[in-house]
């Protein structure tokens, strides 16, 4: 149930995306500039977790960039 509903989300950086990510469903996770040491500083993957794509800020504070980033992979 928790994947299924994971699924029609695109969590951030939170506990829930990780636990998701590790169970193999497909997730996209909304970083900051600067995030996590997990996530690395570069890149829309991670070793850590295969079915993870990653959406940065880049620039501080800047989400409306990440939130059409995503909306453009949505269309």
């Amino acid at each position: 149930m928790t994947s299924a509903l994971a699924s029609r989300q695109q969590p951030t950086e939170t506990a829930v995306a990780r636990l998701v990510a590790s169970l193999g469903v497909a997730t996209w996770i909304l970083l900051t500039r600067t995030p996590d040491w997990r996530w690395g500083l570069i890149g829309s993957t991670t070793p850590w977790y295969s079915g993870a794509r990653l959406f940065r800020q880049p620039t501080q504070g800047d989400w409306p960039s990440v939130i059409h980033s995503i909306a453009n992979e949505l269309s």
